[in-house]
């Protein structure tokens, strides 16, 4: 586990700034190419305008690419984002920083059970079922609605002007 180098401050640091700034997701890479057949991949993305972070986490895990993103409407800033999609590398990573989470961890959880089983699955069976694609399916749906109730819920739970706990 390359994460295990980590010094346990910057775990902490790179939990925070996850939950903050950044996404886990279980993604179906065929609704962006569609002469591939349903396949679907974990990543864990970070995105910020200030590109010292982005950089620091590329350099500190060891783990991803980072590159830069450019709005044509001349009204957002650069933002950087920093993006981790080797299966390996997002199970390390997220089972690193999971002692340390608190908003994303439930998605981290549900994620990282999935692809223990899935992992189990395969080498016992050595192919990917129907029944696999819609548990994946399942999955990545599981996780973009989790995004959303945990967005909707610190919104309403949040008054304007109370302090945050």
């Amino acid at each position: 586990m390359i994460c295990m180098n980590i010094a346990e401050v910057d775990l902490a640091y790179i939990a925070g700034f996850l939950d903050g700034e950044g996404c886990i997701g279980y993604y179906d890479a065929s609704q962006t190419s569609h002469n591939r057949p349903s396949y679907f991949h974990a990543a864990v993305n970070v995105c910020n305008t200030d590109p010292k972070v982005i950089f620091w986490l590329r350099e500190v895990t060891g783990m991803g690419r980072s590159h830069i993103i450019r709005f044509k409407d001349g009204k957002r800033r650069t933002a950087y984002q920093w993006q981790i999609g080797r299966k390996q590398d997002v199970i390390d990573f997220l089972s690193a920083i999971r002692p340390y989470l608190r908003v994303k961890g439930e998605q981290v959880d549900v994620l990282l059970a999935h692809l223990a089983l899935e992992a189990d699955y395969v080498k016992k069976h050595g192919s990917v079922t129907p029944e696999i694609v819609k548990s994946r399916q399942a999955i990545s749906d599981m996780l973009k609605k989790m995004k959303r109730v945990a967005i909707s819920e610190s919104v309403e739970t949040r008054q304007v002007g109370s302090p945050i706990h």
